[in-house]
């Protein structure tokens, strides 16, 4: 998938990151459902750099992932974010190794509820201020998806597709009463995307970077927390707590069946 022109040229990139010659070494990591990722190391396995490689078997095209996680990663990269190292068209981003502790792994004290609390409004501040984005953005994404999964060839069950529709249409009227709140949130909080450092918290695979209300990434968090059966919750108001479940269950059986169903 790399050629050993394109690795080179990589691994120009990575030795002027770290201002050292040494001899890099590739491995690919465990395979997601939607990319590939190779860990960049030195001979003595020091991780630099990760290389992502964007594929098709997403219902969101690989070009869109590419363009909102190079956006998230200039917005945040060197802040909660790694900084891009390289990137080609709509294809390939390389960025720097980000080591921390997972939050599966961690003991949940109040010190780290509120470190997470603060950096998910640290994004939602940001990413407001910078992109102000609309109610109509938030619906197109969601009109696009069901479009997506309506022309299929996977075939995606039409019941779990009108469901989609059925949330959506209900969603626009939240969106409604609340667009002053719309902001661009992270997308994919599943407990390996969050690395604790020593008292800050790193964000990686922001490929689903896109408009939502803020209250999208809790919801998102607290399902699988309760899904990993970790005693965490943060607190959603009731009626935004029902809609987003709703929707991100929908949201998730359906990728859900992507990932299972042959090509």
């Amino acid at each position: 998938m790399i050629n050993d022109s394109l690795k080179l040229e990589i691994e120009v990139e990575v030795m002027k990151k770290y201002n050292f010659m040494p001899e890099l070494i590739w491995s690919k990591l465990d395979k997601g459902f939607t990319n590939t990722k190779y860990l960049i190391t030195t001979k003595s396995q020091k991780p630099l750099a990760v290389c992502k490689v964007y594929g098709n078997e997403d219902i969101i095209p690989p070009a869109l992932r590419f363009e909102r996680e190079k956006q998230a990663l200039e917005m945040f990269g060197g802040d909660i974010a790694p900084d891009i190292i390289w990137f080609s068209n709509s294809n390939i981003i390389v960025y720097e190794y980000v080591q921390g502790k997972e939050f599966l792994k961690m003991d949940l004290d109040q010190e780290k509820k509120e470190l997470l609390e603060k950096t998910l409004a640290h994004i939602h501040d940001k990413a407001r201020t910078a992109n102000s984005p609309l109610k109509q953005d938030v619906m197109n994404f969601y009109d696009r998806l069901i479009e997506e999964y309506e022309n299929s060839p996977k075939n995606y069950p039409s019941e779990l597709i009108e469901e989609l529709k059925k949330i959506t249409k209900k969603h626009e009227k939240i969106l409604d009463s609340n667009e002053e709140d719309l902001t661009y949130i992270h997308g994919d909080l599943v407990p390996p995307n969050l690395l604790f450092q020593e008292k800050k918290l790193m964000l990686i695979d922001w490929e689903y970077f896109r408009p939502e209300l803020p209250c999208f990434d809790s919801n998102y968090l607290n399902y699988y927390s309760k899904a990993h059966k970790i005693p965490f919750e943060m607190n959603v108001e009731k009626e935004r707590r029902e809609q987003y479940i709703q929707l991100i269950d929908t949201l998730e059986k359906l990728w859900y069946y992507g990932y299972k169903k042959p090509k």
